[in-house]
């Protein structure tokens, strides 16, 4: 497949899994049913915009940017690469207006906000609930999730809580802190009363494995309102460690068959990167062909877990940053076909990656962080 071709079928395959989560929360509501017939519309004028961006300019849109809108965060959780990035100097409530109407305007479908904790950022969902024709996927840790918040988050149908699990309570306290596990349950109990649509995310470690294989942990997470689901393989802060919480790659095989069972079953959309990701095109979807990363500070990266970058938010336009040379040589990479034997092909040959495109511009991220921040 051609890059431009993984592109637009990344881009069917995310618009069918959030047609489908939004179709299990619509439940033949006339009103629902409304709003998601709208949603589908959208989603097609989205792709339409950048295939036309494509061909008249050569630049490939993603459907998906991940944005880590604020690294500021009240939990501490192991492993987190987070933790790398600077809280100075990010981008303002204002800055972020603006990437999104051009992002709307470029043809992106799909938001997932990330940190940090993005409700920790004053006016940031109140930002999102200005742009109702994206699709915001937040991704909280559940603390911050009082009542007041749901009420708000119930008015729309853009926005989808995706609280953070870890499977059960003795490993979600050990990684998060003492408690946090209650406080998920009680934020994901608010969300359900007020009948908001909301899912969960679980990094998939060794510690929580054999709960993951189970139809069970699924099942308790559905009668608790999720009607969306993500697993993500643990890619620790430190690439290169012999990390104990990294699952081997026969692991990775059998929760895979498993992960299928539950998708084909249909009792919730479950999705798993990367291997997903890998599943449409057998390409890691970085740099473009399916999504970029862009820090707090705006830095657009390839992933969230390869911090290099040449352009930035504060110094190009989205268009300039997305036809980044050094993106189109990521995206012509042989190597980054294939299931990744780490959580992140680009991670397996950052060094190598460095090496190659020295001559384009490419800074670490963290170093200019850390240059801001001292």
């Amino acid at each position: 497949m051609k890059p431009m071709q993984v592109n637009q079928s990344f881009g069917r395959g995310l618009a069918k899994g959030i047609y489908r989560a939004l179709h299990l929360w619509a439940h033949w509501n006339p009103k629902r049913i409304a709003l998601l017939v709208q949603r589908a519309l959208l989603i097609r004028r989205a792709a339409g915009k950048r295939d036309r961006i494509f061909k008249e300019k050569g630049i490939m849109v993603p459907p998906l940017i991940i944005l880590s809108a604020t690294m500021e965060c009240n939990l501490t959780c192991i492993g987190c690469y987070s933790r790398s990035y600077s809280l100075q100097d990010e981008m303002s409530i204002e800055e972020l207006d603006h990437l999104f109407t051009e992002a709307e305007q470029s043809g992106v479908a799909f938001f997932v906000i990330t940190g940090g904790e993005p409700l920790m950022k004053k006016g940031m969902l109140d930002l999102m609930m200005a742009h109702p024709n994206l699709i915001f996927l937040m991704f909280t840790n559940g603390t911050c999730v009082s009542q007041p918040i749901v009420n708000q988050i119930k008015k729309v149908c853009h926005i989808i809580p995706m609280l953070s699990v870890e499977g059960d309570e003795t490993w979600t306290d050990e990684r998060r802190g003492e408690g946090i596990y209650a406080q998920v349950m009680t934020a994901m109990a608010r969300l359900k009363q007020a009948d908001v649509f909301f899912g969960f995310s679980t990094v998939v470690t060794t510690r929580n494995l054999a709960l993951l294989k189970t139809d069970g942990y699924y099942q308790s997470l559905t009668e608790k309102g999720c009607g969306l689901g993500l697993l993500v393989g643990y890619v620790p802060g430190d690439a290169f460690s012999c990390d104990p919480l990294i699952v081997s790659k026969s692991d990775q095989i059998e929760l895979r068959k498993h992960v299928r069972k539950i998708q084909n079953s249909g009792s919730i959309i479950l999705m798993q990167m990367p291997e997903d990701e890998y599943a449409r095109g057998g390409v890691c979807m970085a740099a473009g062909r399916g999504f970029v990363h862009i820090t707090a500070q705006g830095f657009v990266e390839p992933c969230p877990f390869s911090h290099y970058a040449t352009h930035s938010l504060r110094e190009n336009t989205l268009l300039e940053a997305l036809d980044s040379p050094y993106f189109a040589h990521i995206r012509s990479l042989p190597c980054l076909e294939g299931s990744p034997q780490r959580g992140c092909a680009l991670v397996e040959i950052e060094e190598e990656l460095v090496e190659q495109t020295r001559h384009l511009g490419v800074r670490s991220t963290e170093g200019i962080m850390d240059s801001v921040s001292s």
